[in-house]
């Protein structure tokens, strides 16, 4: 009896290793296929840490969604601030260009309108200049005119040109300007002809004047032989002769006249 208590025991021990789903329930054979795993009924006593197990998974890939998701949205942040720095960087770039541009164009005008202005009073100038001009010799005219009215026979003074004069013995006359800046000197040179069949003598004198009929020089023309010898100055019949010398000038002002006086 003792012997079948013990047996009974096992007996009732043995449902105790079957699974535990219920009593005199068998285990679940395992499948030949191993695609018929994911289909096999877990034991009761795994789903508490296999549904744990996937909680945590699930929380695992939920961070790591949420994660990725932060990490795309800081890569995109980064992305948008690098393009809104651009775009602000390429803003003030054009606004600096724009100013240069106006600041450009503003001068440009300006100097355009300076120049039109500058044109408008070289213009003016020009105008001005040539009526003073005129006026200056219509004066100039006149006190040329008052002057030969109260000494006859004045001509216009002129450097280095030859002035034809056919006055009696007197066929032309030239002028040159010599010295310095501090001490002009004028100095002249006579053709004398005698176209008679006469032997004559002319005493021949030259005056300068300045624009108000005022005496500036005076020249007497002999030749160098004349101290010794009075005849030297005559001129025979047909005969043409030079003089050159410096005039004698008595004040420092300009001469605008000269006569020539012979006797």
């Amino acid at each position: 009896m003792g012997t079948g208590i013990k047996e009974q025991g096992a007996d009732r021990a043995e449902p105790d290793l079957l699974d535990p789903d219920g009593p005199g329930q068998r285990p679940a054979a395992h499948p030949s296929n191993p695609d018929d795993l994911a289909l096999a009924p877990l034991p009761r006593s795994h789903a508490p840490s296999l549904r744990m197990h996937a909680a945590n998974n699930g929380r695992g890939m939920y961070r790591d969604r949420q994660g990725s998701r932060h990490t795309a949205s800081r890569s995109k942040t980064k992305k948008i601030h690098r393009l809104t720095a651009l775009a602000a960087l390429l803003a003030v770039a054009l606004v600096v260009v724009s100013m240069g541009w106006i600041m450009a164009w503003a001068k440009l005008k300006k100097v355009e309108s300076d120049a039109l202005s500058l044109d408008v009073n070289l213009r003016q100038t020009g105008d001005q200049i040539q009526s003073l001009k005129a006026q200056l010799l219509e004066r100039e005219a006149a006190v040329q005119a008052m002057v030969e009215k109260r000494i006859p026979g004045l001509s216009l003074l002129k450097f280095n040109k030859v002035i034809d004069l056919e006055d009696k013995y007197v066929a032309n006359v030239r002028f040159t300007e010599a010295g310095t800046a501090n001490a002009k000197a004028i100095e002249y040179h006579v053709i004398l002809k005698n176209d008679t069949a006469d032997l004559v003598s002319p005493k021949v004198k030259i005056f300068l004047f300045d624009q108000f009929g005022i005496e500036t020089g005076f020249a007497k023309l002999k030749s160098p032989e004349s101290a010794d010898d009075p005849s030297s100055d005559e001129l025979q019949p047909g005969e043409t002769r030079s003089y050159t010398g410096k005039m004698d000038i008595e004040r420092q002002a300009v001469s605008k006249f000269f006569l020539v006086q012979i006797e």
